[in-house]
């Protein structure tokens, strides 16, 4: 599964923007993101990215930032940097975020962060 080039090329000539979750490398996003069938969406993403850029289609990139994948955001950040020079990253608390002194420590643990790479107008 993925976009095709033709539907990709329809977007950009629309001027219609894309956004795609990429959640991290293939371990890292397979764990959060699978297809109904359970397989991971790691490579269809990866493979939509590649065509948006071919067909001249920058997309976004919006990377949901879990306790599982934070060690990764780091080398995450570099290549889609590496890949597109005109992002700019922003996080997104995904759910508010209590104080330190009021939180409980089982739900400052199961809190996660969207970070959202967008191109520069």
């Amino acid at each position: 599964m993925g976009v095709t080039r033709a539907s990709l090329r329809e977007l950009q000539q629309r001027g219609i923007r894309l956004m795609i979750s990429l959640d991290g490398f293939e371990a890292d996003h397979d764990a959060q993101r699978v297809f109904a069938n359970g397989r991971g969406s790691f490579r269809a993403v990866m493979r939509t990215i590649e065509r948006a850029l071919e067909v001249g289609l920058r997309p976004d990139i919006s990377v949901t930032v879990s306790g599982q994948t934070a060690g990764g955001l780091a080398t995450l950040m570099t290549w889609l940097l590496d890949r597109e020079s005109a992002v700019q990253p922003e996080l997104l608390p995904r759910e508010p975020i209590a104080h330190p002194a009021s939180a409980s420590s089982s739900s400052t643990s199961s809190r996660s962060s969207r970070a959202c790479w967008r191109r520069s107008m």
